[in-house]
């Protein structure tokens, strides 16, 4: 039987103590290590976001500085040409004003899409709200919102990611989806945040092997990480689908 001699028992503490440390101060260090590969990833996603954003920015300025303005002075040019010529084919100037009319509406309404300082200043509700309108007006898609509690309680940077995320998801279900309703919830509650978009389009296998998410879908989850959301998507081939934002301890 194995025995210890009194001399040895203080070396065998001691370098137990010292496995024991040793082992401690590796997990700290290990744990330390990964909470900065994690803070470097983020601030590397944060930047990348930071940087589209500066790039929509830009082109919103654009398009209310350059485009918007031409159409404005083509809409004007057309008014006269009615007013003066009665040689011209009104039917068709009225088709072109109508042409011009709907592009300037659906520049300005780009370029408050795309202007994350207006986003910003008008606050997520009123941001999809005009969303929605621009989607109502097509007559071929019924887009709802639905907003439960107090709607001042997130940041600003907060609901501009979020907003992005919701664009993203209805322009997937106008495009991809072939939706002809969506559906928009959003619920502020005192230390969280939810929001759902739901569509009855022909929906996707999520869960299928071979699905690999695309650009849109990879987009949004990198701005749910982002804002610290968790972002997951439902969706079943003839089911439709919902995409859903947490937000918690706010």
């Amino acid at each position: 039987m194995f025995t210890l001699n009194l001399d040895t028992i203080p070396f065998v503490i001691a370098a137990t103590l010292s496995t024991v440390l040793f082992i401690f101060f590796m997990v700290v260090f290990l744990i330390t290590f990964k909470n900065r590969q994690n803070r470097k990833s983020k601030e590397a996603l944060r930047a990348i976001i930071n940087e589209r954003e500066r790039t929509m920015q830009l082109i919103s300025i654009e398009l209310y500085d350059n485009i918007s303005n031409l159409l404005h002075l083509a809409r004007i040019n057309i008014n006269t040409m009615e007013d003066e010529d009665e040689a011209v084919d009104m039917k068709m100037l009225g088709k072109i004003g109508d042409i011009i009319d709907t592009v300037i509406m659906d520049t300005h309404h780009l370029g408050h899409g795309l202007n994350s300082k207006y986003i910003g200043k008008n606050g997520l509700v009123n941001a999809l709200k005009e969303e929605i309108e621009w989607v109502n007006n097509s007559k071929k898609i019924a887009c709802t919102l639905h907003v439960e509690g107090i709607t001042d309680i997130l940041e600003d940077d907060v609901e501009i990611m979020l907003f992005r995320i919701a664009q993203e998801a209805i322009q997937n279900s106008i495009k991809y989806a072939r939706a002809n309703e969506i559906s928009i919830f959003l619920r502020y509650g005192t230390h969280d945040f939810a929001m759902s978009l739901s569509d009855n389009g022909i929906g996707f296998d999520v869960e299928q092997a071979d699905f690999k998410p695309g650009l849109g879908i990879t987009s949004m989850h990198d701005r749910a990480k982002n804002i610290n959301g968790l972002l997951t998507i439902h969706s079943r081939t003839g089911k439709g689908t919902r995409i859903e934002v947490v937000l918690k301890e706010l």
